[in-house]
């Protein structure tokens, strides 16, 4: 492994790790909540995306409850990690080419 693949390896670790510190969250009504709006005869959202938030402040709302929506941030993972290889593998020699080998 040359330079240039150990330096992408890096980037795709820091960029794992930043995904991970901003995941995606998502909301979901609690039950009060639910329960006010059927009484008032409101057609409020049950849930929903709440966007990417710092993992150590999550986002915050009256009658919300908010979790990290894993689904999601297993594809963003995903895609960082292939990303990251499909990158490494395109630049085995550092981006020189190699000479042709006479036959």
């Amino acid at each position: 492994m040359n330079s240039r693949q150990k330096i992408i390896l890096a980037l795709g670790g820091m960029a794992f790790l930043v995904v991970g510190l901003y995941p995606p969250w998502r909301y979901t009504q609690t039950k009060a909540s639910a329960q006010l709006n059927e009484l008032l005869g409101t057609l409020g959202e049950s849930g929903g995306s709440a966007g990417h938030h710092l993992i150590f402040d999550p986002p915050s709302a009256s009658g919300r409850e908010f979790k990290i929506d894993l689904a999601r941030l297993l594809i963003l993972w995903t895609c960082v990690a292939v990303a990251t290889l499909v990158i490494v593998v395109i630049y085995p020699n550092g981006g020189r080419k190699t000479p042709d080998k006479p036959l």
